[in-house]
């Protein structure tokens, strides 16, 4: 549905480490593997997105049971960019 409206959706995999949803990330929004992988280079990528853009967080529960400090770090960055043109959204699936 948010495709036929024009938006990208980009879903990352199930992950319980933060290197790979940093991998997983890079698989879903087609970026290479030179990314980085941290929170700044997180907030890069998301501000550079040019359309409207939806990630689809599989699992998302895993993670942040297995890494709530980073988890609450990540949905900060995620919250802020939400809040940006273009649109952004995040579901957690």
């Amino acid at each position: 549905m948010l495709a036929d409206e024009g938006w990208r959706v980009a879903v990352v995999a199930e992950v319980s480490r933060t290197r790979d949803f940093y991998a997983a990330l890079r698989t879903a929004l087609d970026l290479p593997e030179w990314t980085g992988s941290n929170l700044d280079a997180l907030w890069d990528v998301l501000t550079d997105l040019r359309e409207p853009t939806a990630l689809v967080w599989r699992g998302a529960d895993s993670y942040a049971v297995a890494r709530p400090q980073r988890w609450s770090q990540l949905l900060e960055v995620l919250t802020e960019r939400s809040t940006q043109d273009p649109p952004f959204a995040v579901v957690l699936a």
